[in-house]
């Protein structure tokens, strides 16, 4: 989380966090209905419409509540690989390293007045310190340090140390203590309580021995089996021998994703299916859930045992027919479903006004009936993203301002706090123009040629039936004929603005739009840039085009090279594209087919030569089919003389002439020859 997000009080489209539980508001009664689910089931079912908030819900209130229940909750999303993502996620949980619980308490000593206070002491100051101030940031998840070289141990991204769960209060000094003695050698001697010096805990944790002994730990855990039951079992044995208590709560977030990318393209040629995974994978993910989920002994020997586990799947309620393979070894699946809908409208007056308390202002009645008016479905319903945008706006707008003015008292806001009222909400267009103009704030602040990259990153953020993508981060910035570095830039801005989400996730980053609701703003704005900008037009053609020729042989004279309107877009298209060797080869030999003139054909062939590039042997023969050739081309032994006679300052047309006859008639003999035609034909100066 951002220094910036974490001292505002509303969450725009992204999804709330674990961080964010003291301002999530209005879902109360769920949490408590989905945790009771949870708890009482094997195996349960969390389903929702798009947009009502399902993982916020996770976040910031269901795994709180586990965690304070005793167990260890496990959020995990399929990724490319969903048994390793479970493997990976539970480790991140479970045993995350003692160099974070270190930055952790480093960084809480330093927000909260330094010193050597004892962890009594801190977690009081912790209490007392003002969620304006950036309470938030101090337990928030950290980036994990590379663990071990050996490669057979997993690379972990951003974990949660034991000790931001104590500063939020959702486990114990004891289950903390237990904890460290358990995973550092030698941590038997510092007694670890309320009295004990943050300073002594900080060499413990700071201590050599502690990484070397985390990484044995982890060779432990992370054992070479691809099962989830053998993975759990050796966890389970393990842990078990410090904790009796020990029991997981996997919680399987946008399950979705297992029917929307694990698909079988076999059947049906398809394009852009590099980042798509092994839909094979899927059928083998519901296998291992059966057998986490296996009865107990009577049923199936007494060498089977019930694993600690509850397991509980979120995921869009649209899918849910597709959740067959897991009914056949759980048929109660539907008696232990829960539905969350969207908020009613008490709960959305709720997370409207206190999060605005715990900063110090409040909207006026009528700039809330406004808001809620604006939003309901069916004068019942609020989609919680919609909200969220429409608060946050109001925050930057002048929320912000009076929160910096306002007296608060006991963490609520003072009597006679400032208010947003209903002008400051028309001024920005009301509710319906705040979040249509919500994307085209962002793209309005990029140059031309930014909005152009950043509609084309956002277009392969979403699929062909209009969902959420999910692709990694380097696929979009190296991503053919496009400029990395700047795409980069723009996929972090992105990012920033809460347009897409950058998450770590088995070895490399992800990324993806933030929300649903974003889809129809993104492709609206697709569609005008298409109709109404010619160089997104052309540039969208131009990456077509030559996406559709990277899987084609076009030097096999059998195939069709660029036809003339193509090579005419690509031409004025040609500065808009981050260019490659063969892509150029590729208009120059259909600029040599077509009959292109002058500038044109000298352009690209001077781009050619810029590659440190000479036409290949396939180039030369180009025309080798026997084929007439064209009026204009001289013949070999013309061309021979010309080398031998090397005439200088020959006019433009000429050269193209030559150029294009030893490109259309040479033969592998003539490669030099080729290479000094192109040079100075490149170089002339007309």
């Amino acid at each position: 989380m951002s220094e910036s997000a974490t001292n505002r009080p509303y969450k725009g489209p992204e999804s709330y966090q674990v961080e964010d539980a003291e301002l999530f508001f209005g879902r109360d009664l769920e949490a408590e209905r989905l945790t009771s689910a949870v708890l009482s089931a094997r195996l349960s079912l969390l389903h929702a419409p798009s947009g009502a908030g399902k993982t916020s819900l996770i976040n910031a209130r269901l795994i709180p509540n586990l965690e304070a229940r005793g167990w260890l909750p496990i959020r995990v999303v399929p990724q490319d690989n969903p048994i390793e993502a479970v493997r990976i996620a539970t480790l991140e949980v479970v045993a995350p390293p003692p160099a974070t619980e270190l930055i952790v308490l480093e960084r809480a000593l330093k927000a909260l007045g330094g010193g050597d206070p004892s962890l009594a002491e801190l977690l009081g100051r912790y209490d007392h310190f003002d969620v304006r101030a950036g309470r938030r940031a101090l337990i928030a998840p950290v980036d994990s340090p590379v663990i071990a070289s050996a490669s057979a141990l997993p690379t972990f991204g951003k974990v949660t140390p034991y000790i931001a769960r104590l500063l939020r209060r959702t486990i114990e000094i004891g289950a903390f203590a237990e904890h460290i003695t358990a995973t550092i050698p030698g941590a038997g001697a510092l007694p670890i309580d309320g009295s004990t010096r943050c300073s002594d805990l900080g060499a413990l944790l700071g201590e050599p021995a502690a990484l070397l002994a985390f990484s044995e730990l982890l060779s432990r855990l992370y054992v070479p089996v691809p099962g989830l039951r053998p993975f759990f079992e050796n966890l389970l044995a393990v842990f078990a021998t410090w904790n009796r208590r020990f029991a997981v709560a996997l919680i399987l977030d946008q399950f979705e994703e297992l029917f929307t990318r694990f698909v079988d393209i076999t059947p049906v040629r398809r394009t852009n299916v590099d980042n798509l995974p092994d839909w094979r994978l899927r059928p083998a993910f519901f296998r291992e859930l059966e057998t986490i989920y296996l009865p107990g002994d009577e049923d199936l020997g007494s060498t089977v045992v019930r694993l600690p586990i509850r397991c509980v799947i979120s995921m869009r309620e649209e899918y849910i027919a597709q959740l067959e393979p897991i009914q056949a070894f759980a048929p109660e699946l539907d008696a232990r479903s829960y539905h969350l809908g969207f908020l009613d409208l008490a709960a959305a007056k709720a997370a409207i006004q206190e999060p605005a308390k715990r900063f110090g202002y409040s909207h006026s009645d009528d700039c809330y009936t406004t808001i809620i008016r604006g939003l309901a479905r069916y004068k019942q319903f609020v989609e919680p993203a919609h909200l969220q945008i429409i608060c946050d706006r109001l925050w930057v707008a002048l929320g912000s301002d009076l929160a910096a003015e306002a007296q608060v008292g006991e963490g609520a806001l003072a009597d006679g706090g400032p208010l947003i009222r209903t002008d400051t909400l028309e001024t920005l267009g009301g509710v319906q123009g705040i979040l249509q103009s919500y994307l085209g704030r962002l793209l309005a602040e990029l140059s031309s040629e930014g909005r152009l990259q950043a509609l084309d990153l956002l277009d392969l953020l979403i699929t062909s039936s209009g969902r959420r993508n999910i692709v990694e981060r380097r696929n979009l910035t190296d991503a053919p004929f496009r400029d990395a570095e700047q795409r980069d830039a723009l996929l972090t801005l992105l990012a920033k603005r809460s347009v897409v989400r950058t998450e770590w996730r088995l070895g490399g980053y992800f990324v993806e739009i933030t929300h649903e609701f974003l889809i129809d703003p993104i492709r609206a704005e697709i569609a005008r840039a298409i109709q109404t900008d010619p160089d997104h037009y052309r540039l969208r053609a131009t990456l077509q085009a030559l996406d559709r020729y990277n899987s084609i042989d076009f030097r096999d004279p059998r195939e069709r090279l660029l036809p003339a309107e193509e090579l005419e877009l690509l031409n004025k298209a040609r500065d808009l594209v981050s260019w490659t060797p063969w892509a150029v080869e590729l208009v120059l030999r259909s600029a040599l087919e077509s009959g292109a003139q002058g500038p044109v054909l000298k352009w690209w062939a001077k781009k050619y030569e810029s590659f440190g590039e000479t036409p290949s042997d396939d180039l030369v023969t180009v025309k080798s089919d026997g084929s007439r050739p064209r009026q204009s081309v001289f013949s070999r032994d013309e061309l021979k003389q010309l080398a031998r006679e090397q005439p200088r300052q020959l006019p433009a047309p000429q050269l193209e002439a030559i150029l294009r006859s030893c490109l259309i008639t040479g033969l592998r003999e003539d490669r030099p020859d080729i290479r000094d035609w192109t040079r100075r034909f490149a170089s002339h100066g007309s």
